[in-house]
């Protein structure tokens, strides 16, 4: 489990966290937001808000995740990531990744 690099919000505003699909109208296309908390494993320091490529080790791929403000309501409910998700496929396949990553903890 490694963040590899910060990424610009505009350059990923309309991809989905998971797959890197571009999502074409975000306006008219339903769309996911998962938060979910960080595991004591989980390396944080350092890291300030925005969106980080994260490399999973247990997938051996890269995704995006969003590491939200202290002032938004996400870190204020203890959240400590968040990723948008274009499709019911990718936030099982999300959900499941990150279970295996975290060793069994859980997405919420």
């Amino acid at each position: 489990m490694q963040f590899k690099k910060e990424i610009s919000p505009e350059e990923v505003y309309d991809k989905c966290f998971w797959c890197g699909k571009t999502i074409a109208d975000l306006e008219n296309t339903p769309v996911s937001a998962i938060n979910f908390k960080t595991l004591p494993a989980w390396e944080l320091s350092g890291l300030e808000p925005g969106i980080y490529v994260y490399s999973l080790d247990s997938q051996e791929r890269d995704i995006m995740l969003g590491i939200p403000n202290p002032e938004e309501e996400a870190s204020k409910d203890g959240f400590t990531f968040l990723a948008m998700i274009c499709s019911e496929k990718c936030m099982r396949e999300f959900n499941s990744a990150m279970e295996e990553e975290a060793g069994g903890g859980s997405p919420q």
